[in-house]
């Protein structure tokens, strides 16, 4: 990337756990005085925050020096991390398992973290040092979300350096690849978070690809990922014996790069045609069982809805309850995308129904999303997703309580401005009993709360600009500021849908009108 001076430059030596309050917030007043997004500019002190923890409290030897850069080339933000410390070995399979695995298989002490960044900032570059003129260097870019959702996953297990490095050069560009060593390494993640492509060396330490396969047999889940064999040459009854396996194909060594990228496209295509044929029967009762079940009005206040998935299925979710006189909604957005966001949502639609319906009256909204949040920590399933919740409360006396789980920033329209309702909060079931933020409106007549899941903002034009993506959103509510409230959320949705080529993500859209009186 090409860059002048940085925006943000600091640097800590002999670091410890209470000096990265100087890097954190020298950090979040270098974001507060630019046009960077108030949730990328939290993400951002965040994963700083998670990714130096692990440097000092893991980091084998820790660092003596810290050192932390912040550019901008006018379209794309880079947030650098410098440290002297001892490197990530393999940090690709580092950061995977951190995000995917089974996080009962680990210490809570650190991988949390880990998987926020994962998840969070999918474009990221990690350079290992020397050790001694070079130190180690993380590089977290910003694109959307999305571009970490969309992309195929492929696990390559080689154990040859240069091939394997060779190999993930080729497909970084199309593909989400991580890359591993050792077999056992690999076969964490792979039952954890079961890729589209699975590409492996057939001789290989520990286990070698044709006990791997075998191993992989051995569960659906991880039987039906398409796999591929490695091999430089092998004698007739080792290729015999692997054929028997059902593989997939083999690319031979060297490796050819049109050879590798035709295999992986060609068999991630058709795996993917395949399970959407196998499932597609029993997709429209699992989405018609997610139906959005909002009222159109609720004592002063009109509400519409509007939600368009970007695949089969779809992890937006719409649901609503009562307590006592206050109406509650919820707006959901489930990492990914089709059938496997779909079964997320209703077990999360599942949980909140359970919390409306045993809740007291009095029930604060930040003690409803702490219930809500602790029941999926607890719940094994949600390892492997993450989920943004946002709650509202209407009252009859016209009073608007919102909490907010990492979701998007609301926007309120009054008087033909359109503003940030700021608020933000960490994302759910990261750990127990979590304190979420609230924020109360007393809305006026006349004026209206839009809440909308983050495939409103996602768009080719405007991906790498958050700026323009925020003016964006903007102008295509306020020029809809004037429709009837129910209508508002489609017709916003429909200009969204006319300027998107290809829908990146789910996109949901709530709108709340206080109705002026008589």
């Amino acid at each position: 990337m090409r860059r002048g001076s940085p925006i943000f430059e600091s640097v800590v030596r002999d670091p410890d756990l209470a000096s990265l309050r100087i890097l954190r917030h020298g950090l979040r007043d270098a974001l507060g005085r630019s046009d960077i997004p108030r949730r990328l500019a939290q993400d951002l002190q965040l994963a700083l925050q998670e990714y130096a923890t692990n440097l000092i409290v893991h980091g084998a030897p820790a660092p003596a020096e810290i050192t932390v850069h912040l550019h901008n080339d006018g379209a794309v933000w880079e947030l650098e991390i410098f440290d002297d410390g001892g490197a990530f070995q393999n940090f690709d399979a580092y950061l995977a398992l951190a995000t995917f695995a089974d996080r009962r298989q680990g210490p809570r002490s650190h991988g949390m973290g880990m998987k926020f960044i994962g998840t969070r900032f999918a474009d990221y570059e990690y350079d290992a040092g020397n050790g001694f003129t070079r130190p180690n260097r993380l590089s977290l870019h910003f694109p959307p979300r999305a571009e970490f959702i969309i992309r195929p996953v492929i696990v390559v297990i080689e154990d040859e350096p240069l091939t394997r490095q060779l190999i993930k050069s080729i497909l970084r560009r199309d593909f989400r690849v991580f890359d591993f060593e050792l077999p056992g390494q690999a076969l964490r993640l792979i039952r954890s978070y079961p890729p589209d492509l699975i590409l492996s060396d057939i001789g290989l330490p520990e286990m070698d690809g044709i006990a791997l396969r075998k191993e992989l047999a051995r569960d659906i889940d991880t039987d039906i990922v398409p796999f591929v064999f490695l091999s430089a040459h092998g004698d007739e009854r080792t290729m015999s014996e692997a054929g028997d396996l059902g593989i997939d194909d083999f690319v031979p060594k060297p490796i050819d790069p049109p050879i590798l990228l035709r295999i992986a496209r060609r068999l991630i295509t058709r795996s993917r045609k395949v399970r959407e044929a196998l499932i597609a029967k029993s997709a429209k009762d699992l989405t018609e069982g997610l139906q959005p079940n909002l009222p159109a009005r609720f004592e002063g206040f009109d509400i519409g809805f509007a939600s368009e998935p970007a695949s089969l299925g779809g992890g937006d979710l719409i649901q609503s309850g009562q307590i006592g006189d206050r109406l509650i909604v919820l707006l959901a957005d489930v990492m990914g995308h089709g059938l496997a966001a779909r079964f997320y949502a209703h077990g999360v639609a599942a949980y909140f129904r359970a919390i409306i319906l045993g809740a007291e009256p009095g029930t604060e909204i930040d003690d409803l999303m702490t219930q809500l949040s602790d029941s999926l920590f607890a719940d094994p399933t949600f390892e492997r997703t993450i989920v943004s919740i946002q709650l509202v409360a209407l009252d009859r006396e016209g009073g608007v309580e919102i909490c907010s789980a990492g979701h998007p920033f609301p926007v309120v329209i009054a008087g033909g401005t359109a503003r940030w309702a700021e608020i933000s909060g960490p994302l759910p079931a990261l750990e127990q009993n979590l304190p979420f933020p609230t924020m109360r409106l007393e809305p006026e007549p006349g004026s209206r709360l839009l809440l909308y899941t983050d495939g409103l903002s996602e768009v080719e034009s405007v991906r790498r600009n958050p700026a323009a993506a925020g003016d964006r959103l903007f102008d295509m509510l306020r020029r809809h500021a004037d429709d009837p409230v129910v209508d508002m959320p489609s017709r916003v949705l429909e200009d969204h849908l006319a300027s998107t080529r290809t829908l990146a993500d789910d996109t949901s859209l709530i709108a709340i009108g206080r109705r002026r009186p008589g």
